[in-house]
């Protein structure tokens, strides 16, 4: 099972910002690059943000990749995960949607781990 890592730059972060009382639960859009896949994810996140500063999330993300392992193409992945808003570190898990590739990356299965500490990042674990 081949393990991928890509840093992530992010281009884009578009979070409703009407509620200002918290609990409380926003949509989110973000758009990344990821340098070493030659690619990019447009990602829908749901942020349950907590009286503390810290939010829980879920997401959704499609990610389009012109050199991932050698593969071109693209697949949906689906996670949740932690913000700490002391560290600002982000910290999640997530699945590969099974049936969601395309092109190169048809058949596609696995999970990963991204994080923003020391820099952002994912490390995918799939097999093809």
């Amino acid at each position: 099972m081949p393990s991928i890592y890509t840093s992530t730059v992010m281009n884009k972060w578009d979070e409703d910002q009407t509620i200002e009382d918290t609990p409380r639960v926003t949509p989110a859009h973000a758009i990344f690059d990821l340098p070493e896949v030659k690619g990019k994810t447009a990602t829908e996140l749901i942020m349950s943000h907590l009286p503390d500063g810290n939010a829980a999330y879920v997401y959704a993300e499609t990610i389009t990749a012109e050199d991932f392992d050698g593969k071109k193409g693209s697949f949906i992945v689906q996670g949740s995960g932690i913000w700490d808003g002391k560290e600002h570190k982000a910290t999640g898990t997530f699945e590969v949607v099974e049936g969601s590739g395309t092109g190169e990356l048809k058949g596609i299965k696995g999970k990963g781990f991204s994080e923003n500490t020391p820099k952002h990042g994912y490390r995918f674990e799939v097999t093809f």
